[in-house]
């Protein structure tokens, strides 16, 4: 029964998401909606739609990006759901990274605003399914888009609490990055934990020793 509920969430999610990168494909490449050409009249209206469009990839995809995640089923029987959840995943990580590039592209263009709460909100989400991801899979292109977003992120932020509170806790999410990758590279063996607890434990270091790493 367990399987089932899971299987009809997942096809459900994949229904979804293949249902609106359809419709996305569809949409126009010149002047509306996909035309990110800097200068034309719809530029940032077409990057907030692209935006939109991404995260809704992440936000489906980032809940599954835990490894220990265990539905209750043997890999046999878990196979196609297995399938289903890679998909998604693979899938937000790639938004998380096109979120980035995007907001690069506002942030270089001088259109980027800490009052956007879109443009400042798709990238901390992006920022944090890229934290998260990394804990499991340590490539040079999630810890360079981190780092992108980290920086747009540290470039907006402003005395304004919300956005403010938001820089404190990306800090104290590059300082888990950072300490995720040495460790990796001190020992292929690490500790016996698994990364996401790695991940929660090293972020409530930070309330101990928040100046660390800074």
């Amino acid at each position: 029964m367990a399987l089932l509920r899971i299987n009809i969430f997942m096809e459900d999610a994949r229904d979804r998401i293949d249902c609106i990168s359809s419709y996305w494909h569809k949409l126009s490449e010149r002047t509306f909606c996909r035309d990110l050409t800097p200068g034309k009249p719809l530029f940032r209206h077409n990057i907030h739609l692209a935006l939109n469009y991404h995260l809704l990839h992440v936000s489906l995809g980032r809940c599954f990006i835990v490894e220990n995640f265990n539905p209750g089923v043997s890999c046999t029987e878990g196979v196609e759901w297995l399938k289903l959840r890679v998909s998604l995943v693979d899938e937000g990580i790639s938004s998380a990274i096109a979120i980035i590039d995007l907001c690069r592209i506002l942030h270089d263009e001088k259109y980027l605003s800490k009052l956007s709460y879109l443009e400042v909100s798709s990238c901390y989400a992006a920022v944090m399914a890229l934290v998260v991801s990394y804990s499991y899979d340590k490539n040079h292109t999630l810890r360079d888009a981190y780092e992108k977003g980290v920086k747009i992120l540290q470039d907006v932020s402003t005395k304004f609490s919300s956005i403010g509170f938001r820089k404190h806790v990306v800090e104290n999410l590059g300082i888990a990055f950072k300490r995720s990758d040495n460790e990796r590279k001190r020992s292929a063996a690490g500790l016996d934990e698994d990364g996401y607890k790695q991940f929660r434990n090293w972020v409530a270091l930070q309330e101990i020793a928040p100046q660390e790493g800074s």
